[in-house]
């Protein structure tokens, strides 16, 4: 069931790359500067261009097919590692990606700029391991930002570590107490801990300021089928389901809970 959390970020890319532009270009580090001969610095300049242009458009073919003749020609830099993983990600290619970001955090000014991305990516690509490590790395290069500390914590809760994320949670809670995912990473802690009053406190809370969150009906549902209280519980995933029809786990808990309502006839 751990594996299984909906990503509730998808990471997007573009106001960081933009920000990444302009501080390259401030650093003497866009692409065409140095000691390349002028004809080939229009030429790469021409192609950077075009794969800018192609990522825009939705045109993926092109952008990747552009992003490695780049790389290729300049592995180093920062700029187009992170505009090639920008490319990898939209094309669904994670573990590329992974090692173009890890590549970047090596190059670039700003190694955090590619965070929490370098994790989500090997938790796509099906690498546990390598996406707690990241998560981890990500979290000791700022461990003051919060997006970086709830995806640590969520990453020791998915590994069982549940002491270590609560600890996690609680300092991110500290820092930012509406942060309403932190909140629910510690209610889940609580939840597997079985100390049920404690998730039920937060999940209410949450429920309280926003009825529709489906991350809180999910677990809502979770505490009331542990209670014993499978009608509550359907009922709870049904209206999630009429709110949020992609959301796969909460498909497959009401499937879980309807066969045991079944089974205790």
């Amino acid at each position: 069931m751990l594996s299984s959390i909906r990503q509730t970020k998808n990471f997007d890319f573009t106001i960081s790359f933009l920000l990444l532009i302009v501080y390259c270009w401030a650093l003497g580090f866009f692409p065409g500067r140095g000691k390349r001969d002028g004809k080939n610095s229009e030429e790469l300049r021409a192609v950077w261009e075009k794969s800018q242009q192609a990522l825009l458009a939705g045109n993926l073919e092109v952008a990747e097919e552009t992003s490695r003749i780049l790389i290729k020609a300049i592995p180093g830099s920062a700029q187009y590692l992170f505009h090639f993983a920008s490319v990898l990600q939209k094309r669904g290619k994670f573990l590329e990606e992974a090692e173009a970001l890890e590549k970047f955090m090596v190059a670039a000014p700003i190694p955090e700029e590619g965070c929490p991305a370098l994790g989500i990516a090997y938790e796509k690509a099906g690498d546990i391991k390598g996406s707690f490590q990241a998560h981890e790395k990500c979290y000791k290069l700022s461990p003051r930002t919060f997006d970086f500390i709830f995806y640590f914590a969520r990453a020791k809760e998915q590994s069982g570590d549940f002491e270590g994320a609560q600890a996690l949670y609680r300092k991110g809670l500290q820092r930012a107490p509406e942060y309403t995912d932190i909140s629910l990473g510690l209610a889940r802690t609580f939840f597997f801990q079985r100390e049920l009053a404690q998730a039920e406190k937060i999940v209410a809370k949450v429920l309280r300021k926003n009825s529709n969150n489906a991350d809180a009906l999910v677990l809502h549902a979770q505490l009331l089928r542990a209670r014993g209280s499978l009608q509550e519980a359907m009922k709870v995933l049904k209206r999630g389901i009429a709110l949020s029809p992609k959301y796969v786990e909460m498909q497959r808990l009401l499937s879980s809970i309807e066969k045991e309502t079944s089974e205790r006839k």
